[in-house]
């Protein structure tokens, strides 16, 4: 109620009051003012301090600088390197290898190999003449196999029974 809008109306009045007391000062100078002098000045000063530094090294000529001589030590190593792989391959172009160990061992395994399929195969051919006649284990494992296919079959045909079954004429005749 009433106490807000009194206080609204000091609080307008307060601020009418300061504005117009602040109505007549001219600002010269701030803070921020200041700091942004301060930044151009030095942004200057550098810029003018670059553009005489390459007016003063325009007519330096660069003779030799330590990472040149790096780079140089580097491409010389480099090409050394090069020359010595191609006199190698070129000096080795000519050698026959005969045997190596390598060879020796795959060669080895070669014919192992080899061998045991050749015994496999003279083992089927030795084999083909057998006959394997009927055992006890062979003749019990069929009766069950029987067994269990009659029995599926009855089950099945349980089924097909079941559903021509009619209920109404179980119970009425």
């Amino acid at each position: 109620g009433l106490g807000q809008t009194k206080k609204k109306k000091e609080t307008n009045a307060k601020v009418a009051q300061t504005k117009k007391n602040l109505k007549d000062v001219t600002i010269t100078e701030t803070v921020e003012g200041n700091v942004r002098n301060q930044q151009f000045s030095r942004e200057q000063t550098a810029k003018s301090v670059q553009k005489n530094t390459l007016k003063a090294n325009a007519d330096v000529t660069v003779s030799e600088t330590v990472e040149g001589q790096v780079r140089n030590q580097q491409f010389n190593r480099e090409q050394t390197a090069k020359a010595t792989a191609k006199k190698t391959l070129k000096d080795n172009a000519d050698v026959v290898i005969t045997e190596t160990v390598e060879g020796q061992v795959r060669n080895e395994q070669f014919n192992r190999d080899q061998d045991f399929k050749k015994m496999q195969k003279e083992t089927i051919t030795n084999l083909r003449d057998i006959n394997i006649t009927d055992t006890v284990e062979g003749d019990v494992r069929k009766e069950q196999h029987t067994r269990e296919k009659d029995w599926k079959a009855a089950g099945a045909n349980q089924k097909k029974e079941n559903t021509s079954f009619d209920m109404a004429k179980a119970l009425f005749s």
